[in-house]
């Protein structure tokens, strides 16, 4: 189990966001924490190096109010990761550093738009790509028991607007 962090759609054009704040053009991203959950294997490749991979379904996204306008737009992605880290323990203390990429499919998407309280709500993946592939890293514990936490930051590298239904346009 792992907390995805990314920035923002202003910093990173059509890109995703799961947690950075910033202000820009009036717009100020706000925290936007979601879930992963899933099941992970890890193969131990020497003393201290393993890798590993996994399949998780991870909620991503973005929120953003514009005070100036009275505007609240909120973004919830549903994807299917396919996380593949190198892992190396520091010493015998349980702790590990990782890295690596991730593969991503959109399985679903909602946006919701809220201006001066009135809320008109879209479903659907065909305004976004549904392919993304991201570069990670984090730290993690592993219990003698073998459960795990971990905790990281990945970084997609797509574009989630599918530019093709926008002329080009890019978030």
């Amino acid at each position: 189990i792992g907390e995805d962090f990314e920035s923002t759609p202003e910093e990173q054009p059509g890109r995703q966001s799961n947690g950075s704040r910033s202000a820009n053009n009036g717009r100020e991203s706000k925290p936007f924490l979601s879930y992963r959950a899933g099941v992970r294997a890890v193969w131990p490749v020497a003393d201290k190096v393993s890798l590993s991979s996994g399949l998780f379904l991870a909620g991503k996204g973005s929120k953003f109010e514009d005070e100036t306008f009275n505007i609240e737009e909120k973004t919830t992605f549903t994807y299917i990761d396919v996380p593949a880290r190198v892992h190396y323990e520091i010493g015998d203390t349980g702790i590990n550093i990782n890295a690596g990429f991730q593969p991503s499919f959109l399985v679903g998407a909602k946006n919701t738009v809220t201006i001066n309280g009135t809320e008109t709500e879209t479903t659907g993946t065909d305004n976004y790509n549904t392919f993304d592939i991201a570069v990670g890293g984090g730290v993690g514990y592993a219990f003698d028991n073998g459960i795990q936490l971990n905790l990281g930051y990945d970084h997609g590298l797509s574009n989630v607007i599918n530019n093709d239904q926008f002329g080009g346009f890019e978030l």
